[in-house]
């Protein structure tokens, strides 16, 4: 059984293991790199990790498995009339047991209660895993697309949920 649960400040270690851990085995899916978080010091993953604490504008969710281990976890952020999804990741050994839709369905009931009028997020072209996890989800491709920010030889596409035809 999947747990699903918002982020706190306390969480921030937890937040540092697993978001190092998915940067080091799936760089090709993440516009960050994992030297490149590894040097954050211990403020800045306080500051991520409490981001559901501050209001309605931002909110980590961490997917826990088994045992009450951390094998997964979403970031998103409103922007205008929508919110953005980020950082989407799941642990090899607990994908395709409903974590990643539990996350992403956790973003999206997040967005709902905020009112937004819909859900974005880049996806690599490919990592047809995850694209075809948002698109059983509703997302639709929007047709931009441009070069991964950690590696520029790839591709990310813009995908898009609206939750005014998706409720």
């Amino acid at each position: 059984m999947v747990e699903i649960r918002r982020a706190t400040e306390q969480d921030w270690p937890t937040l540092k293991r697993v978001r190092l851990a998915a940067l080091r085995e799936a760089p090709y899916a993440f516009g960050s790199t994992y030297e490149k978080e590894r040097q954050w010091d211990d403020d800045k993953w306080r500051e991520w990790a409490s981001w559901g604490q501050q209001g309605g504008e931002q909110v980590v969710f961490f997917g826990f498995g088994n045992g009450n281990r951390p094998v997964g976890m979403v970031a998103a952020f409103r922007e205008q009339d929508g919110v953005v999804l980020i950082a989407m990741w799941v642990a090899p050994s607990a994908r395709r047991e409903g974590v990643g839709r539990a996350l992403v369905q956790a973003v999206v009931s997040w967005a709902a209660d905020l009112d937004a009028r819909r859900v974005i997020l880049w996806v690599a072209d490919d990592n047809t895993a995850a694209s075809d996890l948002y698109s059983s989800l509703g997302f639709r491709p929007t047709g931009e697309t441009e070069p991964l920010p950690s590696d520029p030889s790839h591709e990310i596409s813009r995908l898009e949920l609206d939750l005014r035809t998706s409720a």
